[in-house]
């Protein structure tokens, strides 16, 4: 599972399916009762229905418009936490500091994000915040074996950490170890690790979400279904900051 084909919340597909109907519902039955009132009294008799129903064709809009506006907000904190798995996806590990200074996310982002995420089972990560550093929890006792030095041919057998921030020298000549050979290596294990994982976090759900007792409040009282789905959403929050 990667974070392009991952779905977190639910509830904002719903949301903003439910708002876009119900927009283009109300807009419709609108449209076709200015065209009968134009057909039977022009200009004026149009004025007069739009003068005369105005509350209520407000009130018709009320619903849908909300139910937009909350979904857009959910997927807009869904594509945010996906937005940092991704750059956690891409790396072994990550600084804290440079990753807030170099990004738009806060450190109280970064952490909640990678809370969710584990108690999502998507992924594994710890936050050693002694360091200051986030790395995948199966990286943490990976290392890179360097077996021969490019520079001068000689046997280093070397152990190279995957989260290495400096590169280390060959003991006969002093150069260093190929960056782009570590960097290679780095990466193949990462997408094996990455291929390993999909299988178990594809048979794991979302937030949990009750989309007949959604329906069921929207039916009857629309501003309770919003509810729901803030509620739904803020209390996977506190669950992932609780874990």
């Amino acid at each position: 599972m990667t974070p392009e084909s991952t779905n977190l919340y639910r509830m904002d597909d719903l949301l903003i399916r439910t708002g876009r109907i119900g927009l283009g519902l109300v807009l419709f039955v609108g449209v076709v009762a200015a065209m009968v009132a134009f057909d039977e009294g022009g200009g004026n008799a149009v004025a007069r229905l739009a003068w005369n129903h105005a509350f209520p064709f407000t009130m018709a809009l009320a619903p849908p418009v909300v139910c937009l506006w909350t979904g857009r907000r959910i997927r807009s904190r869904e594509r945010r936490i996906l937005s940092i798995w991704k750059a956690l996806r891409n790396q072994a590990q990550i600084r804290v500091d440079e990753f807030v200074a170099n990004s738009h996310y806060t450190r109280k982002e970064l952490d909640d994000a990678v809370k969710l995420l584990n108690t999502r089972a998507l992924a594994h990560y710890v936050h050693d915040r002694s360091n200051g550093v986030i790395q995948d929890a199966r990286l943490r006792d990976v290392r890179l074996h360097v077996e021969k030095c490019d520079a001068c041919a000689g046997e280093i057998s070397l152990e190279v950490p995957i989260g290495f921030s400096c590169v280390p020298a060959c003991p006969y000549c002093g150069d260093p170890v190929c960056i782009d050979s570590l960097d290679e290596r780095r990466r193949a294990v990462l997408d094996r690790l990455r291929r390993e994982f999909a299988p178990e976090a594809e048979r794991l759900g979302g937030v949990p979400f009750s989309i007949p007792l959604f329906l069921v409040l929207l039916v009857f009282c629309w501003p309770a279904a919003v509810g729901y789905a803030l509620y739904r959403t803020h209390s996977a929050k506190r669950e992932a900051t609780a874990a």
